[in-house]
């Protein structure tokens, strides 16, 4: 009986001992969670100007919510182009999905119109104008005077590039810098925002 009572507190032991040992393994090899910054700086990382398809993976970085918000407002002020590009595209679309962060993302997006580099002021201006805000509209205009190249995807002119959303945001289809500059000067105060169309209009 004695011997019987030690077999069942040897197997108990032992028992307790795997279990307790796989536990401290899984420990000590079980990857680590990343953190939000950790998981954004992972996919910047991963930007590869030799492969344009590389920078799709951008869109994975709005997926994480709202937690995004302070790493994206600080990447704006960021000397990589990279970082800045990230961010006006994954707030603009962080702000699609949660309309009201307006006031904590719309100021970031308007500090990019003043960007060193044309690629990024002709994005803002763009994602400004699908969020019913002129702000974007005479930086786009200005640009239709540029032969400089987009830096990020697939390389096209910006002068041609900010033509196309000027075209596809405001009711008026001129073709040239001069005719867009008259467009505003006259027409600035009476554009509207027409929601439902999703297009300036004059009042």
């Amino acid at each position: 009986m004695r011997n019987k009572k030690l077999l069942i507190i040897g197997i108990i032991g032992l028992t307790i001992f795997f279990v307790t040992a796989g536990a401290i393994f899984r420990s000590i090899h079980q990857k680590p969670v990343e953190t939000i910054e950790e998981r954004i700086n992972s996919i910047i990382d991963g930007f590869d100007f030799n492969n344009p398809q590389s920078f799709y993976a951008v869109s994975e970085i709005p997926k994480m919510g709202k937690e995004t918000l302070p790493y994206l407002r600080e990447m704006i002020n960021s000397e990589s182009i990279y970082e800045r590009w990230a961010a006006v595209l994954s707030l603009s679309a962080l702000l699609r999905e949660n309309p009201d962060l307006k006031n904590d993302i719309l100021p970031s997006l308007k500090k990019v119109l003043e960007d060193k580099n044309d690629t990024l002021k002709m994005l803002a201006g763009a994602q400004l104008l699908f969020f019913g805000r002129k702000e974007g509209i005479p930086v786009l205009i200005s640009l239709l005077n540029s032969d400089k190249i987009t830096h990020i995807g697939t390389p096209e002119l910006i002068k041609e590039r900010s033509l196309l959303y000027l075209r596809h945001y405001i009711d008026f289809k001129g073709n040239t810098l001069q005719e867009w500059q008259k467009f505003w000067q006259d027409n600035e105060e009476m554009l509207f925002w027409n929601e439902n169309n999703k297009i300036f209009e004059i009042k």
